[in-house]
């Protein structure tokens, strides 16, 4: 008969012993990510695509600061 352990089951002190970690649950999924991006485009539309271009970079250069 073979026994199986549940991860959820050991206290953290028993996973630091063996090394372990829990894996991630992922709560930002892909699925999120289409979601967010249609709703960004769909804010500047109206603008030319060379236009939306240069906003996005933009973006992205404020948030990586």
């Amino acid at each position: 008969m073979t026994h199986k352990l549940n991860m959820n089951d050991l206290t953290p002190d028993v996973l630091k012993q063996l090394g372990l970690k829990k894996p991630r649950t992922k709560t930002f999924t892909a699925e999120n990510e289409r979601s967010f991006a249609i709703k960004v485009l769909n804010v500047i539309a109206e603008l030319k695509q060379s236009e939306r271009c240069r906003v996005l970079k933009r973006a992205s250069s404020m948030n990586n600061k």
